[in-house]
């Protein structure tokens, strides 16, 4: 049998064992494999491209448990101040529409990762409806705060028309720009590109153009006198309106633009699965809907529902004779102070009236 040790025994008169080393062999190791540079640079690019499939998937997967976990955590709210309201609210169907195409669009995205890679053409479809939408659910959400603000001005007709303008400007802006970069785009495996900054920069402008006119007239008309809303403007209802509209579009605002920063800066490094944006418009539109309510020693006032044409408040007087009594005061005719249904009067009337008997 060979001996690969090269090691040999040989027995002396004695019997005695004599080890003879003729050679010693190393392991001989493995040859080097050599590739063309052409190999090598499609090897180095299938890896990479494995990387990024994989990458796109689990933040898919993420956004998805996200979005899962939002809608879970937020059902309490939304059973008792969206699901309530008749099936006639305008309201309702918005947020409804919020909630389920969110959730949907991302159960969507995590399908389409499954077929990655995917080719250019199909990556261009794709990127088409991201778009779209991405487009509808911020239009949906900076509609729930533009009641807020419409109800605020005591429905003023001058500012639905300009928050009307905003929002057609925003959508005429976003998809000009979307049509003018499309030809440029180059699409990765997981139809990932590098946007580029000029029509990038068109499109944060439209989408941010109509968030900053809604926080400009939400703190506009809080630092106001003299309007039908002035005797509440220091009180908590008023600075609970003002935090909540700030806050929803301040979040907005760090939204788009750090998402848009990740485009341009980190594309050649990252795929994002873009669900940052729709998977917030639940969070804060349900902010929208929550009630307001402050709880002091006099008294207490709860705002159900948005600050829309279903505005309802109500509360309880300070002290009475005969007990704690119940006032109410709701925007659609017929108006009920002190249950006593008087002739139809415009938000202005009926907010002063609660407050001669709240206050």
């Amino acid at each position: 049998m060979a001996n690969p040790t090269g090691i040999s025994y040989t027995h002396s008169e004695s019997h005695s064992r004599k080890v003879t080393v003729s050679h010693l062999v190393k392991p001989s190791a493995a040859a080097p494999i050599l590739l063309p540079a052409s190999q090598v640079e499609r090897l180095s690019m299938h890896v990479q491209e494995v990387a990024l499939i994989r990458h796109a998937r689990s933040n898919t997967l993420g956004g998805l448990v996200f979005v899962c976990w939002e809608a879970l955590v937020t059902h309490d709210n939304e059973v008792q101040f969206i699901w309530s309201k008749p099936n006639t609210s305008f309201i309702k169907w918005l947020f409804l529409y919020i909630r389920s195409a969110g959730i949907l669009g991302q159960i969507f995205n995590v399908f389409v990762t499954t077929q990655y890679p995917l080719s250019s053409a199909q990556c261009v479809y794709w990127f088409t409806v991201k778009c779209v939408i991405g487009q509808a659910m911020m239009s949906a959400f900076e509609t729930v705060l533009i009641l807020r603000v419409y109800a605020l001005y005591g429905r003023s007709y001058r500012v639905a028309a300009a928050m009307l303008f905003f929002i057609l400007a925003e959508i005429t802006i976003t998809s000009t720009a979307v049509w003018d970069m499309m030809p440029t785009l180059d699409f990765g495996p997981t139809c990932f590109t590098v946007l580029p900054h000029k029509a990038t920069t068109y499109y944060m402008a439209g989408a941010l153009s109509t968030q900053l006119a809604i926080v400009t007239l939400t703190l506009h008309k809080s630092s106001t006198t003299g309007t039908s809303l002035s005797r509440w403007s220091n009180n908590a209802l008023s600075a609970i309106i003002k935090r909540d509209g700030t806050a929803a579009c301040g979040t907005v605002f760090a939204v788009w633009t750090s998402y848009y920063e990740g485009l341009l800066i980190y594309s050649e490094k990252h795929d994002y699965s873009r669900p940052a944006p729709r998977s917030s418009s639940g969070m804060y539109t349900i902010s929208s809907f929550r009630r307001v309510a402050w709880r002091g020693g006099h008294g207490q006032y709860m705002l159900h529902g948005s600050l829309s044409r279903y505005w309802k408040l109500s509360g309880f007087s300070r002290s009475a004779p005969h007990g704690r009594r119940h006032y109410s005061c709701n925007l659609t005719p017929p108006i009920v102070v002190n249950r006593v249904p008087p002739p139809s009067h415009s938000p202005k009337v009926c907010m002063r009236t609660l407050q001669r008997h709240l206050m």
